[in-house]
């Protein structure tokens, strides 16, 4: 750990910090990072609000202590929404899930392999070997017979706040009452608070309509990019 620790500050970079792995797993000691410590007040985590079924994720940094816009900034500046997560104590940021592993080897190719694919089944992260044997299936389908109606891949957000700045918890708790958790995403230069309806727009349309919070609106994406809600909604089976 020391020579890691030596090497992390001869490194220049600000954020870095140490993983321990032991034979080739990530391993339970706890190491601590360099990095201020925030203010439980200064930013939302999102808890893991994912879709159900199986979906793949890119993950793009992890850290011990809370991200600010400026410090994804550094690791991303691309066009895919980020996602702030909280998992194993770590703060993962990840870009929005997929259904195919496919499609997430081109995002990360197109993020220029900056990060790694993770998976998750029903909100719980499975090994990717065993994620990737389960997709097979699902990965020959639109081969066969096309995306539509074959691959429920439309995710649905309600957007109940964006922020320059990060907003604090009391804050987000006065703006929604509700039992959903809010989700923070990074996005377009702003800290963006989300609410998750699945793949369903009847669903985002009821939680937008009883979320009792005003200007609120629905955010579709489609493999990780934003799309039209409308062309969207066509694309899945109510």
């Amino acid at each position: 750990y020391d020579e890691a620790s030596d090497f992390k500050k001869s490194s220049g970079i600000s954020n870095a910090f140490v993983v321990a792995y032991n034979k080739g797993s990530a391993s339970g000691r706890e190491i601590k990072s360099d990095v201020p410590q925030t203010h439980p007040e200064d930013i939302i985590t999102s808890p893991k609000g994912l879709p159900s079924g199986l979906i793949f994720r890119v993950q793009i940094g992890a850290s011990r202590v809370p991200f600010r816009l400026s410090q994804v900034s550094k690791i991303y500046s691309g066009n895919y929404p980020v996602e702030v997560i909280t998992e194993d104590g770590w703060y993962k940021c990840q870009i929005l899930g997929v259904r195919l592993y496919s499609d997430a080897r081109r995002i990360l190719s197109a993020i220029g392999n900056s990060g790694y694919i993770v998976a998750y089944e029903d909100g719980r992260k499975i090994e990717l070997a065993e994620a990737i044997a389960k997709n097979r299936q699902v990965e020959n389908s639109p081969q066969q017979s096309g995306r539509k109606g074959n691959v429920l891949e439309t995710e649905f957000h309600v957007q109940i706040a964006a922020s320059k700045n990060p907003v604090p918890e009391s804050e987000l708790a006065e703006l929604y009452k509700g039992p959903e958790p809010v989700c923070l995403i990074f996005d377009e230069g702003w800290y963006k608070y989300h609410l998750k309806a699945g793949n369903s727009y009847k669903s985002a349309l009821e939680l937008k309509q009883n979320c009792n919070v005003t200007g609120a609106f629905i955010i579709a994406y489609v493999r990780a990019v934003k799309t039209n809600n409308y062309r969207a909604s066509a694309e899945i089976n109510e």
